[in-house]
């Protein structure tokens, strides 16, 4: 991915791609306290399903970071955002792997396509998908009862969209 997708682009893809818009949290949320689940949500996902490599490249954490900050209408900074990531890496060392993809999936509920779609779009952005990352981001799907074969589409579609350039 290259580093001049903003948040804007990025909702495109995803949105062309997977069929999601992207509200902002606030757009989303009844409470501010439903917001930050919104945001933990889509943060921990992500940061499991592109760190399920053991490494997470610059493009993901660029992505992370550029999208929510935008959903979050910049009332979470970078330097938050990433200690929310210390906090998702000493939770997946204490619980493991499968376990924190099932928190994650038992608590998106109606969010979930978008917390698998954003998940994928993160993982993506680095211009692959590792078969780690398919592995996790299919457990995660699973969990939240999507199909598969729906996940391979939209992989698919937002592979065709980050490599061409322009939204499928």
């Amino acid at each position: 991915m290259s580093a001049t997708l903003n948040a804007e682009r990025l909702r495109e893809i995803l949105h062309n791609a997977a069929g999601v818009d992207l509200p902002s949290s606030v757009g989303l949320a009844s409470s501010p306290e439903e917001a930050t689940r919104y945001m933990d949500l889509l943060a921990e996902a992500s940061f499991l399903v592109s760190g399920h490599n053991h490494h997470h490249a610059p493009e993901e954490v660029s992505c992370v970071l550029t999208v929510l900050t935008d959903l979050s209408s910049g009332a979470l900074s970078r330097s938050e955002i990433a200690g929310m990531f210390y906090e998702f890496a000493a939770n997946l060392e204490r619980d493991g792997l499968d376990a924190r993809l099932a928190a994650v999936a038992g608590a998106a509920g109606h969010r979930g396509w978008i917390v698998v779609s954003f998940a994928a779009l993160v993982a993506m952005s680095d211009g692959e998908l590792h078969p780690a990352e398919r592995k996790a981001l299919l457990e995660l799907a699973r969990g939240l009862g999507v199909q598969e074969r729906r996940v391979d589409e939209m992989v698919s579609q937002l592979r065709q969209a980050l490599t061409s350039g322009r939204a499928s």
